[in-house]
């Protein structure tokens, strides 16, 4: 099917879906009903776009149940999460507003492929980037499930014969594999929808990231193509001022340092504001820890950076890098109180330690050695995996 019959023919489809009860002004109700999911599965609603991640509301799913209600003044983006095992580590986007309201279907513990129905603009569009890549989508899904539990059970407290480690170790790296596979798969395919789709915010947020993420492609990749197509989208002034100069920038003009090359030195501020330089930190590992205040998984790994300076507190500098407003940052560190140093690049526009080392998304690591050189370089993270990374180098 051509991409223009599709975006027809899905807009058709979830118009005629938009569910209509009459909910009073100021507030929003959310209804679900899934089939296939356990029962006392705990569902949060969650705020991310606050300094600390807030749990709006959690409900248990009760004979394949579950309501959300509470108040709104305008649209705004939530998702739905279920942090247990067995489900992906993804959410679910879900837009209310007021006077609004959203049910929400699924059949299966795939959270990110529940389908939500309301008549909310942005979720109406939020749902054909779902849907244009729907096969990927559940087979990204059911990969980072298994992933999630082969680290389990080579980092949990149950003893496994080395056999054993050694076989879940090569299994891992095929599903981690199969994981970049798919992942590159699924942007491609919203790639191309996003050819012809409006310019809205959405998109252009999109297409910031997937700039970002063909950092880590081959210059001339497919992926990295795909993503050029669309750039060419927009028109001059678009491209020379603004997010599209932005955009420009991380797509055709700046390379990032690659492992075995010395590390890129820069100016990073604390809470005080005082400057500070990776090169003021004195023998072992530096640790790069590039975060945002509202990622996910840059706090689920918070304990694991804790307990690797407490491991080797000779050997590791852990340095957390965060580029955000000294304000919004600071209320982060007073909250979350990060263990390691932590400074802020938020006055280094073009010419910070992101861009330097190609960041995005997050959480991204960067491992240099004691000589200053990048010895190592990746994104994400699952429990254990940053102690199976380090124990490499810090022997």
């Amino acid at each position: 099917m051509k991409i223009g019959s599709f975006i027809v023919m899905a807009t058709l489809v979830l118009g005629a879906c938009a569910p209509t009860r009459e909910i009073p002004e100021g507030r929003f109700r959310i209804e679900g009903r899934v089939k296939n999911v356990p029962k006392g599965t705990i569902l949060n609603l969650v705020d991310t776009e606050q300094v600390e991640y807030v749990i709006v509301q959690a409900d248990t799913i009760r004979r394949g149940k579950f309501v959300f209600q509470d108040t709104a003044t305008t649209s705004r983006a939530l998702v739905l999460a279920i942090d247990q095992e067995g489900f992906p580590n993804t959410w679910l986007p879900v837009w209310v507003d007021s006077g609004k309201y959203i049910r929400i279907k699924g059949k299966d513990k795939l959270l990110d492929l529940w389908t939500v129905e309301s008549d909310i603009p942005e979720q109406q569009e939020s749902n054909l980037y779902t849907t244009c890549a729907l096969e990927e989508r559940r087979l990204l899904s059911e990969a980072t499930i298994e992933q999630a539990s082969l680290l389990r059970r080579l980092h949990g407290t149950t003893a496994i014969s080395q056999e054993e480690k050694e076989r879940l170790a090569d299994r891992l790296d095929s599903v981690t594999y199969e994981v970049t596979a798919l992942t590159t798969a699924l942007l491609s395919k919203e790639l191309e929808y996003m050819q012809t789709a409006p310019k809205t915010p959405m998109w252009w947020e999109r297409l910031d990231r997937y700039t970002k993420y063909a950092r880590y492609a081959a210059k001339d990749s497919a992926f990295t193509n795909r993503v050029r197509k669309v750039f060419n989208r927009l028109t001059e002034e678009e491209k020379e001022a603004g997010d599209g100069a932005d955009i420009a920038y991380y797509l055709f003009m700046m390379k990032s340092v690659g492992i075995g090359e010395a590390m890129i030195d820069g100016d990073l501020y604390d809470r005080e504001g005082k400057v500070h330089h990776l090169s003021e930190l004195e023998g072992g590992y530096i640790l790069l820890d590039f975060y945002g205040t509202g990622c996910y998984p840059c706090r689920q790994a918070l304990p694991e950076l804790e307990e690797l300076l407490e491991m080797y507190p000779e050997k590791l500098h852990v340095v957390g890098i965060n580029r955000e407003k000294q304000e919004a940052w600071i209320q982060y560190l007073d909250e979350v109180k990060p263990a390691g140093l932590q400074w802020n690049e938020a006055h280094a526009a073009r010419n910070g330690l992101f861009k330097a080392y190609g960041v995005l998304p997050i959480p991204h690591y960067v491992l240099i050695s004691p000589e200053r050189k990048v010895v190592d370089s990746w994104t994400g993270y699952g429990e254990g995996s940053l102690k199976m990374r380090l124990r490499k180098w810090l022997k």
